[in-house]
Formats: C-alpha cells, structure tokens, sequence
C-alpha cells in the first residue's frame, strides 16, 4: 500500500511519499512527471551526472530534426548539440528506414512519419518526448539514421561502432520497454490501481486528501525487483542492455508505470525512489545500497553484464557480439592498467573474454534452468550460423554461469528484502 498527497502544498506532503499511477502514459500529468525529472537531474545533479546538461555533446552523424514538419534527417558534419536517443524494440523488418534510395528525400524534404500507411508509432512517441524537454531539438533513432539495407553494411560498420559515444553522449535515453515493435508505441496504458480517497482534518485545522492505493506486494517485498524490469519485451532484446548501461539518463515506459534512471538516481512514477544506479559504467556512480555495501570493481561488472546479456535475442543471429561491442569499448578503458601497474599494457578484448582473466573465463557453462521462451530445443545447441568461437560464451543463447558458479538471473544476486511499505 502507499498513500498519496494530492498536491504538493498538502501538509502531508512532506510525510508521505508517493504518487497515483495514471493510465494514460501521454497525458499532461505523465507529462509534466517526465519534465519535472529531467529538470531536476539538470538543475540539481551537476557533474554527478555526466555529460552535465548544460555542455553540448557532439552529434552523432545523423539525427531527426524534431522542431521541422515534416521532420528532416540531420547530417550533422561534427556539431555539437543536445540529443537524445531512442531504445526499443524492431519486431521485425521495419518499412521506413533511410536507404541510399531514399537518403536525399529524408534528408532534404523529410519525412512525414504520421502519414504513413503503417505508422512507427514508437518513433512518433519518442520524437513527442524529446519535444517535450526544453532545450533539445534533436534525436537519434537507429532505423533512420543508420543506412539500412546497404548490401554490404558499410554505414553499419562504421556507425556500429560508434554505439558507446552516441548513447554515452545523449542527454537522454527514451526506452520503450513494454513496446513489442515499432509500431505498437511507447504510450500503453497501464493497469491502474484500485484506490480510496481519504479527507482529513489535522489538529491546526490543516486539510487535505489522502490517496491510498496498492502496489504488487512481490515488488514491494524485493524492491530490486523495481529496477529489473521484468515482464516487458525489452528485456529480452540484445541491442537494449548496452542502451540502457552506456546511457546516462534513462526514461524508461514500462508496462506498469513510468521510471526514471540516472547516475545519482532511480525512482519510480508511484513514489519508489533510491539513490544511486544499477549496473553503471561510470566509476563516479555511488552503487545502490539494495545490492551491495561495496561498490563492484569493473571485472565483476563484467561478469554480471555477461551473464544479464547470455539470454538476450538479436534479431540477427551474427550480432550476438556486435551488440555487446559498444560495452567491451567502455570496458576497455574502465581496464586499462587496471592491475595497479602502469606497464603500458592495457587489456586485450578476445571474442567476449579478455586476455588478462583469459584462462578463468573459459570456465562457463551454461544454465540449463529455466529456459527462455524463445528457445524452441533444449539443452541449447550452438546456432548453426557461426558468430563466435566454441570456446566464448558468445557462441550459446542460453543463461550461463561463469567459473565461480554465480548466475544473475532477473535480478541482481543476492538482494536486500524489504517490509512492504
């Protein structure tokens, strides 16, 4: 249970925490919810949260002008900017992409995404969110500023690369996470919570209305639960988890209500709120106290990625390590003489595993409970399209365990359990 203050001048306000989920993830008061985030973190967290706010970032090559109608793709040529980019599910082939045929219309007359026939309902949602942040006039979506269907992939190899900036650098990450494609949109409605408004009377004749409401009992009894995101479609995809780490800000649309993500905090649009951040890159980042008094050291982040990702589909089976490169980056400079001696010789990154802790990562094995759904044999069996060597945990779509027998399942291992509040 949790109860609401209906206004933030309520005498109560400052007693209890927390806030009606409504089910309309696009009206103004889920609106406003967004804005008051975003400025919070730029007004008050400063270079916890870095890139800070108010520096401008360089552009990725190209990105959707929000401000034109019909909106234009962008060459950027090196500007300098705000931006923010889009996480989310394709569900398959997506019709509307930027193709060499269509590159000089996209760019130059632009493209009216509302009139079209199947509408990319989740773009035209991310672009309405960027829209709604002052100061940002720009957003990066894969499928239009990325040159799809080029035979022989040579913008995506060029801009594949390119993944750890482009999400390390936006100002935020709008993450579709109950979107099942691209057509389904990021404003779903939510099941809503019974509840019961409460008129009170305090003793200096103070009034106000309590809103009391309830809450799923296994999130609020394993609060970690909160941050894991299970039950949404996004989870399951492998491009997202280096979306979500490498960001620095997520706003994030689940299926059961909307949370916001930054280096110096987590909270939830029904009050939930702790300090810190899950399964960050950045070593200035204080670790949440849910999971861990100490905050893990980069090799143990590794391992914990490694083992959240093993799972994960991509709709091309090849990617399985190019959806992961843009995190081997990070972690190659999170490594570099990280042995404590400064011998000039930084990490070497081996198909998933890195030569410093070579030999140790061999010793992964897969888990072969439960299995996940998309997984029609079992035990798993190498894909028959080769991406990876037999011997790196990449060659498998399963759960693993790493040498030491640790497995992170949905959550992180090992967390705290709470009363409900």
């Amino acid at each position: 249970m949790r109860v609401n203050t209906t206004t933030t001048n309520d005498p109560l306000s400052h007693v209890f925490e927390g806030h009606q989920i409504h089910q309309n993830a696009s009206g103004p008061t889920a609106k406003s919810t967004v804005e008051e985030w975003f400025q919070d973190c730029k007004k008050h967290h400063h270079n916890l949260c870095a890139p800070p706010l108010r520096s401008k970032t360089p552009l990725p090559s190209r990105v959707i002008d929000v401000r034109t109608s019909p909106h234009k793709i962008v060459v950027t040529n090196g500007k300098l900017g705000h931006y923010t980019t889009l996480s989310y599910t394709w569900g398959g082939d997506q019709p509307y992409q930027l193709t060499p045929g269509n590159f000089q219309t996209y760019t130059h007359s632009g493209i009216n995404l509302r009139s079209l026939p199947d509408v990319p309902l989740t773009i035209v949602d991310a672009i309405e969110i960027t829209k709604l942040l002052d100061g940002i006039d720009y957003l990066w979506v894969d499928s239009l500023c990325i040159i799809q269907n080029d035979y022989k992939k040579t913008d995506f190899h060029t801009e594949g690369v390119k993944m750890k900036d482009y999400y390390g650098n936006s100002s935020l990450t709008i993450c579709a996470a109950a979107s099942q494609t691209a057509f389904t949109g990021i404003f779903n409605k939510r099941n809503v919570p019974d509840s019961t408004d409460i008129p009170y009377t305090l003793k200096n004749r103070d009034t106000g209305t309590l809103t009391i409401f309830t809450l799923d009992p296994s999130k609020e009894n394993t609060l970690v639960s909160y941050l894991s995101l299970e039950w949404n479609p996004i989870v399951e995809r492998a491009w997202t988890l280096q979306e979500r780490v490498l960001s620095p800000r997520n706003i994030i649309y689940a299926k059961d209500q909307m949370y916001y993500e930054c280096n110096t905090k987590f909270q939830a649009e029904a009050g939930f709120s702790v300090d810190g951040r899950q399964l960050s890159v950045d070593l200035n980042t204080q670790e949440i106290s849910l999971f861990e008094k100490e905050k893990r050291n980069p090799r143990e982040l590794w391992d914990v990625l490694v083992q959240v990702y093993g799972a994960r589909k991509a709709s091309h089976l090849e990617d399985k390590l190019v959806a992961f490169s843009g995190l081997a980056q990070k972690f190659h400079d999170l490594f570099r003489d990280d042995d404590g001696h400064d011998d000039g010789h930084d990490d070497v990154y081996i198909a998933g595993l890195w030569r410093k802790t070579f030999v140790q990562s061999l010793f992964w094995s897969t888990d072969n409970d439960p299995r996940p759904s998309w997984v029609s044999t079992w035990p798993p069996a190498a894909p028959l399209i080769y991406r990876a060597p037999s011997w790196s945990w990449a060659c498998m779509d399963t759960k693993i365990y790493l040498a030491d027998g640790r497995i992170y399942r949905s959550e992180p291992p090992s967390p705290r359990h709470y009363p409900t509040k």
